[in-house]
């Protein structure tokens, strides 16, 4: 049975749109500046759940199928922040944390049959470059990559349709 790593931004909170969209709207603010000036507590809590991410999390944590929760953070607040929310929202499963400038698998390396749902193609390039596998979080159904999801579905485990 395969086993999946699950990322946090694009993939259970639409934080990287929110990301994106700020950036567009501050075209003087640098990524820096707005990253380690944000209140990360608010700005979780203000992001949408993507497709019953949260939900389908708490179903299926007890089952075996996820081995945990893969997020790239840029300050010890946001890691926090993260974390306070996942916990508070009853997600249980590990969390890793990837500070700034690491990849994904300098975190955690992937073991045979664990498969990375991400919404950024060159982490899962990475993970797959690592021995995984990976699976493209594309909630728009927008992108050709032939390996997708727009959510994740469950009966009993994590059960991934191939678009």
């Amino acid at each position: 049975m395969a086993k999946y790593l699950i990322d946090f931004d694009g993939g259970i909170l639409d934080t990287q749109e929110r990301f994106n969209e700020y950036i567009k709207s501050h075209p003087d603010t640098s990524w820096y500046e707005f990253l380690t000036s944000l209140d990360w507590e608010s700005f979780i809590k203000n992001s949408e759940e993507i497709n019953d991410s949260l939900t389908i999390l708490r179903e299926v944590q007890d089952k075996g199928v996820i081995s945990g929760i893969l997020t790239k953070v840029n300050s010890l607040q946001e890691a926090s922040s993260k974390v306070k929310f996942l916990r508070e929202n009853g997600i249980t499963v590990p969390i890793m944390i990837v500070p700034f400038g690491n990849s994904k698998s300098d975190v955690y390396y992937p073991k045979e049959g664990e498969v990375l749902i991400d919404d950024y193609i060159k982490n899962i390039e990475d993970f797959i470059k690592h021995g995984g596998d990976g699976i493209l979080f594309d909630r728009e159904g927008k992108s050709d990559y032939s390996n997708k999801v727009d959510s994740l579905d469950v009966q009993g485990r994590i059960t991934i349709v191939l678009k």
